[in-house]
């Protein structure tokens, strides 16, 4: 026989009623008795009758979500871990990939809308929303109470977000390698119009400034064409062709550009970390069995997805009866061998 609300309440000492309501996060249900009703239903193995909860409720149950550079892992983690969430509380998610471009990403969403979406997440975002074009998507969901969460490094009035602190994140990284007397240090980077490059970039010059050194124009920053692994290799062949000598150091965007990287030092005859430290941003899984193993700024997926979901269910649950939220969230610095 399937797990019942009636099951769940006898086992926690709750009414029918007040069990549905703690697992649809409602306020007047106090935060430990949530977490204490959710969990005896993950451990009971309660699945909600979509269809029944569905007419009655007048809710799909279903959340749209759009996220920025699809293949790189540390993003198809965080959406899985997003989607384990959305299934404990009986969800289903429906993804696509956008672009950094805005103007791209108006019919990706206005299609997850049409969907009968109960919510919607937007992740990687960056700069001002508001008065650019997809600002008109967001005051619509706003207007019509639709529950919408963005993060990255996003300004906006319209929507609980995730503020991503980029420029700190690569101001710790860029004193990490210039307290290890690692000097000069390159920069290594891709998408300037996200913004994200701008936030690294201020962190890297703001390391620079503090330590009394200057940036060389040769080593901040170095484009990488795209977001492929090849990419960055060939943005390292290409600097070498140039330039002959790389810098002691190079934090890379993310983990892949630095394992790009890595390749083609290696393929010059170059050792990371002897010749060359290399740091990057992510944390991927197998950044950590790589060879060397990648110092990096991660944030820790479940948590972060964990944010990110409660940010969202919140205001599923309660609409427009409270103020719009804001979370600040800073990269934890894993230090490995590629960059000690």
């Amino acid at each position: 026989m399937p797990v019942t609300l009636k099951d769940i309440a006898a086992r926690v000492g709750l009414s029918i009623n007040s069990v549905s309501r703690a697992l649809r996060d409602k306020d007047d249900i106090a935060i430990d008795t949530r977490r204490r009703v959710k969990a005896v239903a993950r451990e009971l193995g309660y699945r909600p009758n979509m269809n029944a909860r569905s007419l009655v409720l007048k809710q799909s149950f279903t959340i749209g979500v759009a996220v920025t550079e699809l293949n790189n892992p540390v993003r198809m983690d965080f959406c899985e871990r997003l989607r384990q969430l959305a299934e404990q509380d009986g969800y289903r998610l429906i993804s696509a990939g956008i672009s950094h471009r805005q103007t791209h990403n108006l019919d990706t969403i206005s299609d997850l809308l049409s969907r009968g979406v109960d919510g919607l997440v937007l992740g990687y975002l960056a700069g001002p929303l508001d008065d650019q074009p997809l600002g008109k998507i967001l005051a619509d969901c706003e207007r019509t109470s639709l529950p919408v969460t963005i993060f990255g490094s996003p300004e906006t009035t319209l929507a609980d977000y995730a503020f991503i602190d980029f420029r700190d994140s690569c101001h710790r990284l860029t004193c990490h390698m210039l307290d290890q007397g690692i000097v000069p240090v390159g920069f290594f980077t891709q998408h300037p119009e996200t913004g994200f490059s701008d936030e690294r970039s201020l962190g890297y010059l703001q390391a620079m400034t503090e330590r009394g050194m200057k940036a060389q124009a040769k080593f901040w920053p170095v484009k990488i064409t795209d977001s492929a692994l090849t990419a960055a290799a060939k943005a390292m062949k290409s600097f070498l062709a140039r330039h002959k000598q790389p810098p002691q150091g190079i934090i890379a965007s993310n983990d892949l550009f630095a394992m790009g990287i890595i390749s083609t030092l290696r393929e010059h005859g170059l050792q990371v970390p002897t010749d060359v430290a290399v740091a990057s941003f992510d944390n991927i899984e197998i950044g950590q069995y790589y060879t060397p193993p990648l110092t990096t700024m991660g944030l820790g997926n479940d948590l972060f997805a964990a944010q990110i979901w409660e940010l969202l269910t919140h205001r599923i649950a309660n609409k427009q009866r409270t103020p719009l939220r804001k979370l600040h969230l800073r990269h934890e610095l894993i230090i490995r061998k590629s960059c000690p």
